[in-house]
């Protein structure tokens, strides 16, 4: 996770290596926000990327096509993405599935 110095936006990258069999609920816990504030969370579009292989790879954004940009965001306060965080338990489906996650102060 990379935050901006004035903690206006963040880049968090979530990785899984290996599937596991009965994954149990995880969540991915960010650092650095402000608790008070709202943050729209959006999951990064990978056909935006436009380099040659660049969706190849696209495990952790199966079932995006075809969605708007509302249905890939959400609206929470830094405080719930800092002490509950984002549910990721569907990431680990497949082996080196990987997520990017755009955090926006609103």
């Amino acid at each position: 996770m990379v935050v901006a110095m004035d903690g206006s936006e963040a880049l968090v990258a979530d990785y899984a290596i290996l599937c596991q069999p009965n994954r149990p609920n995880t969540r991915l816990r960010l650092r650095g926000l402000e608790p008070e504030a709202l943050y729209r969370v959006r999951t990064v579009d990978p056909s935006a990327w436009d380099w040659p292989g660049a969706n190849a790879g696209n495990a952790g954004n199966a079932g995006d096509e075809g969605r708007t940009e509302e249905d890939r965001s959400f609206v929470r306060s830094g405080a719930e993405l800092m002490h509950i965080g984002i549910n990721d338990t569907d990431l680990g489906g497949r082996d080196f599935a990987s997520r990017l996650y755009l955090v926006t102060r609103l």
